[in-house]
């Protein structure tokens, strides 16, 4: 049997193709953890095998997959894949355009403004408050939209409605803002330990969550 290195490096300008394709990582998943056969992928995602085994024959030949064991049986043998390592890096040219395909191909995998929109439409559809947008500047000068539901004479943040117990765990916050370089800094530094904190609670049995952090700098 086949034994896993704890991490491989690869260069391979077609097997980084694949990083652009969201449907082929998820193909290959499922062989990071064990030996898996061909037959058993195939039942697990419901793909007929000729497609998943066209896959399979791609990962083989780029060294993202290989032959962990055969098992005799009567007339032919069954092969079980796996990653040749745990963890794979796949070294890529300083391309912007890749990195763009990169992202895009998340993006538009989530389609986090559809599912952002779907989530908050369906939490307030059967409330009687009226739904609007609230343009305003803040007392720090910064120009501000927000989605507010309407009380009376008092406007509702959404981004805080949405806080309460009974509702999904949404948030959908867009910001322009200006800060120091030091507490542009501080965000960054704030908001990257806060998603890789909660990476370590992930339960299997838990709620799947959608998560998107972004900070860029305006120049």
């Amino acid at each position: 049997m086949f034994h896993q290195a704890e991490l491989i490096v690869l260069e391979n300008s077609e097997a980084n193709k694949l990083l652009t394709n969201f449907d082929s990582i998820h193909l290959l998943q499922p062989f990071f953890l064990k030996p898996r056969s061909l037959k058993e992928v195939s039942d697990e995602y419901k793909i007929p095998m000729s497609s998943y085994f066209y896959w399979i024959k791609k990962f083989l030949n780029f060294g993202l997959l290989v032959i962990s064991e055969e098992k005799k049986r009567a007339g032919s043998s069954i092969k079980y894949y796996i990653t040749p390592a745990k963890k794979i890096l796949l070294k890529i040219d300083k391309d912007n355009s890749f990195m763009k395909k990169y992202y895009d191909s998340y993006s538009n995998k989530y389609d986090m403004n559809h599912k952002l929109t779907e989530q908050l439409m369906n939490s307030i559809k059967n409330r009687s408050k009226d739904l609007a947008i609230l343009l305003r500047y803040t007392e720090q000068n910064n120009f501000h939209t927000n989605a507010v539901l309407l009380a009376g004479n008092e406007t509702l943040n959404i981004t805080f409605e949405m806080l309460e117990p009974e509702e999904p765990a949404f948030v959908g916050i867009w910001r322009d803002m200006r800060l120091s370089a030091t507490d542009a800094k501080e965000l960054q530094q704030r908001m990257v330990n806060l998603i890789y904190e909660y990476d370590k609670k992930v339960s299997p049995d838990g709620e799947r969550l959608l998560i998107q952090t972004a900070l860029v700098t305006v120049t």
